[in-house]
């Protein structure tokens, strides 16, 4: 089964289903970015399911368009990526600002655990 893709005219975007201790949420307009090493989610879309820093937290360095950034890695319950699952799978978050409403990368990390397939043609993900 496919994983359904959103194209806006530039870029493609999909969606998560994260789970932290026992609350679940799915995250949508999450860009799929072959480009970026690791998946990355902004802070502020996952608040409301407990996930912020705390200090036994793994802070990493994020680069991006805009220089380094600083995040952190929660280890989630679950993270869901269409019928593909991830137990105890490890997220970077912090802060995404963007002007656009993007929520966050959908990053090697989870393209390559799920062994994906993109078919830019049917904007699909097998």
């Amino acid at each position: 089964m496919g994983i359904d893709l959103f194209y806006d005219g530039q870029l493609m975007y999909g969606s998560l289903k994260l789970t932290y201790k026992g609350k679940a949420k799915t995250i949508n307009k999450l860009v799929i970015d072959t480009g970026a090493a690791k998946s990355f989610i902004s802070v502020d879309v996952v608040e409301d399911i407990g996930i912020y820093f705390e200090n036994e937290d793994f802070i990493t360095t994020v680069y991006g368009i805009g220089g380094p950034d600083n995040s952190f890695e929660k280890t989630l319950d679950k993270v869901e990526f269409g019928a593909r699952l991830f137990k105890n799978y490890k997220v970077d978050f912090g802060y995404f600002c963007d002007e656009y409403g993007i929520n966050g990368l959908i990053g090697l990390d989870i393209l390559k655990d799920a062994e994906v397939i993109i078919d830019l043609k049917n904007m699909t993900i097998a």
